[in-house]
């Protein structure tokens, strides 16, 4: 009676213990799987959002294309427009000697140009770089 009750605890024990490895082996291919999943999802969303070489390098051209310094005359006031590398500012010299300063943006994917806080559409035309406002308005500065 004692051999069939050790034997039976030995059996028991080993069913217990087989168990216990499947579902190890469960736990650790389903979190393998997940962590391929987690790698590839990242994989994913980082290639969807970096930019080709060849969008990259579109885009590097136009922003070097515009870089210089543009100016435009009006009666009452001399706007000098200087972008370098997708950025700049843009000097307001009035008259009366008032001068006015703002930063400048370039989304050359877009060919939008924000100055300040007016997003205008742009156009280069040779030497002259022309800013359409929303409402139709443009600006044609000249590159010097």
């Amino acid at each position: 009676m004692n051999k069939i009750v050790k034997l039976t605890g030995v059996v028991l024990l080993s069913i217990f213990l087989g168990a216990c490895q499947a579902n190890q082996a469960t736990d650790s291919s389903s979190q393998a799987s997940s962590s391929q999943q987690t790698s590839s999802s990242t994989t994913s969303a980082s290639s969807e959002t970096t930019p080709s070489s060849s969008e990259a390098s579109a885009v590097e051209t136009q922003s070097t294309e515009l870089d210089g310094t543009y100016v435009l005359e009006e009666a009452d006031e001399v706007k000098t427009l200087t972008i370098k590398d997708g950025a700049g500012s843009l000097e307001s010299k009035e008259n009366d000697g008032e001068v006015d300063v703002d930063q400048v943006k370039v989304d050359a994917s877009k060919q939008t140009i924000l100055v300040g806080d007016d997003l205008k559409d742009y156009r280069l035309d040779g030497n002259q770089l022309i800013l359409t406002e929303a409402d139709g308005d443009q600006d044609i500065y000249t590159k010097q």
